[in-house]
């Protein structure tokens, strides 16, 4: 399966592209520019502040500084809003980076909804920026502009979760077979147990006739 076809697990901000959590990628470039940094907040007059969103599908995760650490929970929706406006209820803002704890973003807010993992439930598979272009790229669904970026996100289902493959039991021509029935093993051990034997031997003597 295609990575981007699996379900975000884990999304943050961070200040810097170096400070990415354990087992996050950072989207650092935009999709239709590898040029152009895919920046979420711009510059002041006084001194530059870099934001960068980062994404991951790994689970469980392991590290506390995002949101989402718990391994049972997809993103199944995110939204960008004015920054004055409400946040949509069972969402919660990137407001702050998860590296140095710096404010998340100017003007808009990025608002997602992590929810239960549940087997083909909707979800957010794949988060893209575009510089260039007005227009998403196949499969994917523009949701708003962010510091001159058009943010594009493709949706997709949580698969099921495959059970461990079942160990197969050696090949045997006996029946039935004693590595795969336990209880035919438990009664071959009893009667292969051997009988005590005694302290104190039965060997007659033989004397001497006088």
């Amino acid at each position: 399966m295609n990575e981007t076809q699996l379900p975000i697990t884990g999304i943050c901000l961070v200040s810097k592209p170096n400070n990415v959590p354990t087992g996050y990628h950072c989207i650092r470039k935009a999709f239709d520019d590898t040029n152009r940094d895919a920046d979420l907040m711009a510059d002041s007059i006084l001194e530059r502040k870099d934001r960068f969103l980062c994404i991951t599908r790994a689970w469980p995760l392991t590290d506390v500084r995002t949101l989402a650490g718990d391994c049972a929970r997809v993103l199944e929706d995110i939204k960008l809003i004015n920054e004055r406006d409400n946040v949509p209820p069972n969402y919660t803002t990137l407001a702050y980076t998860s590296d140095t704890r710096e404010k998340g973003t100017v003007k808009k807010l990025i608002c997602v909804k992590m929810v239960d993992r549940q087997p083909g439930m909707k979800c957010i598979c794949d988060i893209v920026f575009l510089y260039r272009s007005k227009r998403p790229p196949q499969f994917y669904t523009l949701i708003g502009d962010i510091n001159g970026l058009q943010m594009c996100v493709k949706e997709g289902t949580v698969p099921a979760l495959r059970p461990p493959p079942a160990v197969p039991y050696p090949q045997s021509n006996l029946y039935p077979n004693p590595m795969a029935d336990p209880s035919y093993s438990t009664s071959q051990q009893q009667q292969q147990t051997p009988y005590p034997v005694s302290d104190y031997s039965n060997t007659n003597t033989l004397t001497k006739k006088k």
